[in-house]
Parts: C-alpha cells; structure tokens; sequence
C-alpha cells in the first residue's frame, strides 16, 4: 500500500509499504481522512523531537522511518482475533501511538498517513 513516511525534518515520502493484517485484538482500517496535529508539523518542520532516530524507543522498539498520523477516520476492513463486532469504538492511536496521557509525546507505532491502518479499539 502507499504511505506517507518520515525518514527526519522537511523528509517525508510517499512510497509502498508492506500491509499487514490484523494481530489479536487489533482490527485494519480503510483510512478515508487523516488530519495533521501540531506534533506532527513540528516533526517535519524541524524534527525530529519525539520520533527516535538511530536507537529505537526503548518502550515501542520503532524508530525512524515511520509513518505519522493519528488523527483519522475510515471503515472497518478487518479484525483480528478476540475483537467484538457491532460495538462503536475511537481507533487507539494509529495504531497504538497514544499512549496515556504521561508518555503521550513518545509514539508507539506508525501511523495512518497510508491507505490502511491496524488499530487496537479502546
């Protein structure tokens, strides 16, 4: 699938990805809209300040290049197991990269600046 990566500051490109399905407890989404936050403006505009480059983060293990966004919508396209149907539910993330509120400046995984995205519901 298409992606938008950021490999560091003022370096985003749009190239094909591997698409993964969906692990256990975590469902694929169909972006159709992905907004651009303050955090990632900052990351392109004079990056990197939260993205690890080099030596991954030592709680999510990613590291640059990945992909940004985490504020998006789209359709469910797939689940993994242990995922109830028919319960409305905010993506976590995208997938996964907001974690509580006390670590919120240290994403966790790429993002959805890409056709799908694999999500873990709240």
């Amino acid at each position: 699938m298409r992606a938008a990566v950021w490999y560091g500051a003022k370096d985003i490109r749009v190239e094909d990805v591997p698409v993964t399905p969906p692990g256990p407890g975590e469902v694929t989404i169909q972006v159709a809209y992905c907004g651009i936050c303050g955090s990632d403006l900052h990351e392109y505009a004079d990056g990197p300040h939260a993205i690890p480059v080099g030596d991954p983060h030592p709680e999510s293990g990613v590291a640059a290049p990945l992909v940004l966004g985490h504020e998006f919508c789209g359709t469910l396209c797939e689940v993994g197991g242990g995922v109830r149907a028919g319960r409305r539910r905010p993506a976590r993330g995208a997938p996964g990269r907001d974690p509580p509120r006390r670590n919120r400046r240290r994403p966790r995984s790429d993002g959805a600046r890409r056709e799908r995205a694999r999500s873990s519901p709240r």
